[in-house]
């Protein structure tokens, strides 16, 4: 069954973990990347500001997904993290939400986040130029391209 996209108002960006990095913009859904993580396919993540999105998932469906990549290294590779706005999330009525969950997974490492980010199968949705360098200021609630991302 197709659900039908609607637009739902953001309330905004928020700022999980304070600070600013610098690095390329590597990501996506995060579905769809569980499906080749820790092949040859998945891109280097070393110093990047890491993106990943989804849509129509639940709390136990993200949180292995948070935790694969957790375990795989990911989060002790990358300089900053941007979540999207999820669409058409089920929070399986749990007693935390999908940031605290995010944080936990996440733990001690310092590194900038910013969540909510209109990215992905979102209505509407920013397009992220993949590969190119980047700025997160995760404090100011702002991601700078620092780079063309079309070429004439």
């Amino acid at each position: 069954m197709i659900k039908p996209k609607i637009m739902v108002k953001n309330d905004g960006w928020t700022c999980l973990r304070k600070g600013k990095a610098t690095g390329k913009l590597i990501g996506g859904n995060l579905n769809t990347m569980s499906g080749f993580l820790g092949s040859e396919y998945f891109p280097d993540v070393k110093g990047a500001i890491f993106f990943m999105e989804d849509s129509y998932k639940d709390m136990a469906l993200e949180e292995r997904l948070f935790s694969m990549l957790n375990v795989s290294g990911i989060f002790d590779q990358i300089s900053g993290l941007i979540l999207g706005k999820h669409e058409q999330f089920d929070d399986l009525h749990a007693p935390f939400t999908l940031y605290e969950l995010l944080l936990e997974v996440i733990g001690d490492r310092d590194i900038p986040i910013l969540v909510n980010v209109d990215i992905g199968h979102t209505f509407p949705s920013h397009v992220f130029p993949v590969g190119i360098q980047t700025e997160l200021d995760t404090t100011r609630g702002e991601i700078t391209f620092l780079e063309d991302s079309v070429l004439k």
